[in-house]
């Protein structure tokens, strides 16, 4: 994990938090973070990943368009609505996308409709990829979640390939 000076540097500049020390998986995670937001047309993406180190938690390992202080953050597992997408590898519809991510920030996501779907390799839920949009009265659509599902296949084979490199490398 890296220590808040750089996890402000990170989420200021619009990149992840490193991924296990894994530079690459770490750059292409914050560009999809930028182009979920561009491509399913909402303001807010964060990606989570599984912290190799403590199962029970997950990370917030990039993300676009939130409070600074969400990127690097941990949180559980195995609570709240972000738990049920990784426990169940089933997406999930939020009126308020709070229900998904508790930011330190909550008054700005309060309200908002969200969506989070799992990313899957080998057999596994490894993590989620929750999207948001501030616009009033709004909704997620079946397509936007089907759109998402697919872009939480880009970030799956994005994290499988960070993971085989650092294995070969250590």
């Amino acid at each position: 994990m890296t220590n808040p000076q750089e996890q402000r540097r990170f989420a200021q500049t619009g990149t992840s938090a490193p991924l296990g020390g894994s530079g690459y998986g770490a750059l292409v995670l914050e560009r999809l973070a930028k182009q979920v937001c561009r491509i399913a047309g909402v303001e807010w993406s964060c990606i989570f990943v599984r912290d190799r180190n403590d199962p029970r938690s997950v990370i917030a390992a990039a993300g676009h368009g939130l409070p600074w202080d969400l990127i690097g953050a941990r949180l559980g597992a195995d609570e709240g609505s972000l738990a049920r997408v990784l426990t169940s590898g089933e997406s999930l519809l939020v009126t308020d996308y709070a229900e998904l991510v508790r930011p330190p920030e909550t008054a700005s996501v309060r309200g908002c409709a969200g969506a989070a779907v799992p990313i899957q390799w080998n057999g596994r839920v490894g993590g989620a990829l929750s999207a948001a949009t501030t616009a009033p009265h709004s909704e997620f659509g079946k397509e936007q979640l089907e759109l998402l599902a697919e872009l939480a296949d880009l970030a799956a084979a994005a994290l499988e390939h960070a993971l085989r490199l650092r294995g070969s490398a250590g």
